[in-house]
């Protein structure tokens, strides 16, 4: 695997609130997302570092087409994850 496709692998994290959520679902703690995202996020930059001054690097064209492509994804994941989430929440009559 190249640097460029290690580095690329950073935008994947858009797929962890959702994963959170999932979890938090099914262990009846939905608010996991929010925690992380407003106790955790924030300390992301001093952990790993802010971007470099020279902005964001030239991608190669299948990279740059596999992160364009990322959104769309991550359109289609996302209601499905809400639904399931919310699906896992709803109290089941026995």
């Amino acid at each position: 695997m190249d640097k460029q496709c290690v580095a690329a692998a950073g935008y994947l994290s858009i797929f962890l609130v959702p994963a959170l959520f999932l979890a938090g679902s099914a262990i009846d703690r939905p608010w996991l997302a929010f925690g992380v995202v407003i106790l955790v996020f924030p300390m992301a930059r001093a952990a790993f570092g802010a971007l470099p001054a020279a902005g964001a690097p030239q991608w190669r064209e299948s990279v740059a087409t596999a992160l364009d492509r990322l959104p769309v994804v991550f359109a289609v994941v996302m209601p499905v994850v809400v639904i399931w989430g919310l699906a896992l929440l709803t109290p089941t009559e026995n």
